[in-house]
Formats: structure tokens, sequence, C-alpha cells
């Protein structure tokens, strides 16, 4: 998908998003005219989500997302931790740590 449409109860379009990829299929860039925003995506070599920025034409602020992750012996990942910074400073900063247990059957 390189645009995606949103129409509204009349069947008028209501906003239109458009991505761009990496030459990994991995979206690293959406634009909506809907919300008037940018976000921009970056990857680790793992191919997990390591940063997303968001910039907004309607609100000063620019919210950077990190992503950090320790990974099991099956190189997957068993604890995420997400720390949510914005340009100016405000409420909405603050962190999330999702841990998770994969059990393996052999």
């Amino acid at each position: 998908m390189i645009q995606e449409k949103t129409d509204n109860f009349d069947g008028n379009i209501s906003g239109v998003v458009d991505i761009r990829y990496d030459n990994s299929n991995k979206p690293i860039e959406l634009n909506s005219s809907y919300f008037k925003e940018t976000k921009n995506y970056k990857y680790n070599s793992h191919g997990e989500i390591e940063e997303e920025k968001s910039r907004s034409e309607e609100s000063p602020t620019i919210q950077s997302s990190t992503y950090s992750y320790i990974y099991d012996n099956y190189e997957n990942w068993v604890e995420q931790k997400l720390v949510i910074k914005r340009n100016p400073k405000d409420e909405f900063e603050g962190g999330i740590l999702i841990k998770r247990k994969i059990e393996y059957y052999e």
C-alpha cells in the first residue's frame, strides 16, 4: 500500500495517508492529510522499530519515541522499552516497559 484514503459517511474523501517504504518493505515515512502529521521510522538490525518521530503542522510539538530491546537465545525480544519525549516537554512524556515470556517446544 502506498496511499490510504479514508471516506466519510457521505462517500467523500476525508483524509489521505501517503506511505514511503525502504528496500525491506518497511514503512519509513507516513504523511497524513487528515491529521496534518508526518511520522518517520527507523529500524534496528533485527527489523524491530527503533525510533518513531512525529511532527504536526498544527502543533509545534515534536514527539520522539525510542525503542530498545533485550533478546533471548532465539533472537526474539523478551523485553521492549519505549521512551517518549516531546519538544517542548509536556505531560505526555514517559515510558513503557513490556516483558514477554516465550515458551519453546522441541
